[in-house]
């Protein structure tokens, strides 16, 4: 039973927390930009954006919607 718990326990840590970017083009930008490596699919990791402290949404893409900044 314990073996049990501790395997749900560690599991549940390991899954990623995402953020919501519905913009492809916010998203293709942290792409270009090398802070994530994964296709634009509405959804980043949080942990490879949560350092960004400075986007020009203007270049090379052009980001209509910031939701997930």
């Amino acid at each position: 039973m314990r073996l049990l718990y501790l395997f749900f326990l560690i599991s549940g840590a390991l899954v990623a927390q995402t953020t919501a970017t519905p913009d492809s083009n916010f998203k293709k930008t942290i792409i270009f930009r090398g802070f994530n490596t994964s296709v634009p699919d509405g959804f980043v990791i949080t942990a490879s954006i949560d350092t960004i402290t400075i986007l020009n949404p203007w270049s090379p893409f052009d980001i209509s919607d910031l939701m997930g900044i």
